[in-house]
């Protein structure tokens, strides 16, 4: 409801010569001096500003898609979130390269480190890459720090690594991966997509397929898309048979008595 009032007080700066205080009560800010300090945050300049300039600020629906993004998360920590159909499957993935083009220094939680990177321009950054993979978050070791988070691309091992000046390289071994999906969702629900995938991923039973979580090898990845919705790779790797030195002993006998 806020960015709703605040886009049409943005329409009305463009559109009108109404006194921006006369706008901001209209709106029901209480003041001036409150409307241009909201405004600020939200676009990044002034009610003055921008009206004299004549700039075109974000579109307001952006703005508006990322409060419905945060109070998702939000929602989670509260528990209200609904549980989404997740999808899984087993993929093998070749040799790649991983590159950060932003780490989470800050240790911020994921949302807030996503909204400095659109803030920072690390989205464009990656977004003009030719020929990506992915484009998403990593977490780059499963100790679950926030610091461990990062935005960036795959890309092909083979990629041109004169295009990736300024990115943190990451070479990735052959790995398999889970892939859990919620396909296309609504933005309020981008919490409970999130909430939802992790819960299917320590609810999921790798022992079956033979396989055990291989977070010391390769990044967790995720990717948001508005054509194929969430979606997070853990890696994996073989259950290695260990056996014990009685059994070591006995196919030691048993080797014998073939040379034999």
């Amino acid at each position: 409801m806020r960015l709703r009032r605040m886009a049409k007080a943005v329409y009305e700066l463009k559109y009108s010569d109404a006194p921006i205080v006369d706008i901001a009560l209209k709106y029901d800010y209480d003041s001036q001096e409150s409307f241009t300090r909201i405004f600020k945050n939200a676009f990044g300049v002034t009610p003055g500003a921008h009206r004299n300039s004549g700039a075109v600020i974000e579109p307001v629906e952006y703005h508006l898609a990322r409060a419905l993004h945060e109070e998702s998360h939000n929602a989670v920590e509260k528990g209200l979130w609904i549980k989404q159909n997740v999808q899984s499957w087993i993929i093998n993935q070749p040799a790649r390269i991983w590159a950060s083009a932003r780490r989470n220094h800050e240790d911020l939680s994921p949302n807030e480190f996503y909204g400095l990177c659109g803030r920072e321009g690390v989205m464009n950054k990656t977004g003009a890459l030719p020929d990506i993979l992915i484009e998403g978050g990593a977490i780059l070791t499963m100790e679950r720090g926030n610091n461990q988070l990062c935005f960036g691309v795959e890309v092909a091992d083979d990629y041109p690594v004169s295009l990736l000046a300024g990115f943190e390289i990451f070479h990735i071994p052959p790995t398999e991966y889970v892939v859990f999906n919620v396909p296309p969702y609504d933005k309020e629900a981008h919490g409970s997509a999130v909430e939802s995938i992790w819960s299917a991923q320590k609810s999921y039973d790798l022992t079956e397929h033979s396989l055990e979580w291989n977070y010391g090898e390769a990044p967790i990845i995720e990717a948001d898309s508005k054509d194929f919705g969430y979606t997070m790779w853990f890696p994996a790797k073989p259950i290695l048979e260990v056996k014990s030195d009685e059994t070591k002993k006995q196919n030691l006998k048993k080797y014998m008595s073939l040379c034999l």
